[in-house]
């Protein structure tokens, strides 16, 4: 049974350690929207249950949505509007490609005063983990069996995690 408890423990992985007192209160206002609907639309999900990560992910890049657009607008974290979250987490509509959204949010982070490849940047860390490649190979992976698998992440695939959340939240009427 999937439990706020362990969505905590995996959001802590992304949140690091440190920062701003901006980057705490991004974190705070993503887990309290976000887990009271986690645990309604997951309770019948097991550990391992892929959708699980999703949701952890997620989170994750909806505290650095809000802590992003909070900087970039000079606006506090609890008044970033949902709206401009989700207009930054909209992947491309015709290909459904998450590429410009990486590239938003690296604006963003760069913007922000955030260096992708300091060490201890809790912001950074965060991103850097979102924006991974995914691909099979990527890692390394170059089977033809297993890259033609759809259960396969491709690219930077836990960037979507945000926009998959933001839907759960829409259809809740939470946000």
């Amino acid at each position: 049974m999937a439990d706020t408890a362990l969505l905590r423990a995996r959001a802590v992985r992304w949140r690091g350690t440190g920062g701003s007192a901006c980057w705490e209160r991004a974190w705070e206002r993503a887990l309290n929207e976000i887990l009271p609907l986690y645990a309604q639309e997951n309770r019948e999900r097991e550990e391992g249950d892929f959708r699980l990560v999703r949701w952890a992910e997620g989170i994750a890049g909806l505290a650095l949505a809000y802590y992003l657009m909070a900087a970039a607008t000079g606006t506090p974290v609890e008044q970033v509007p949902s709206d401009d979250v989700r207009a930054l987490a909209a992947p491309d509509p015709d290909t459904h490609s998450v590429l410009p959204v990486v590239a938003r949010i690296d604006a963003l982070v760069d913007r922000a005063g955030h260096r992708r490849d300091t060490q201890g940047d809790p912001v950074a860390a965060c991103w850097l983990d979102l924006r991974e490649d995914c691909s099979p190979a990527a890692h390394g992976i170059y089977d033809d069996a297993v890259l033609a698998q759809p259960m396969w992440r491709q690219g930077p695939d836990k960037a979507r995690s945000l926009s998959v959340v933001l839907e759960h939240t829409a259809a809740a009427g939470t946000r």
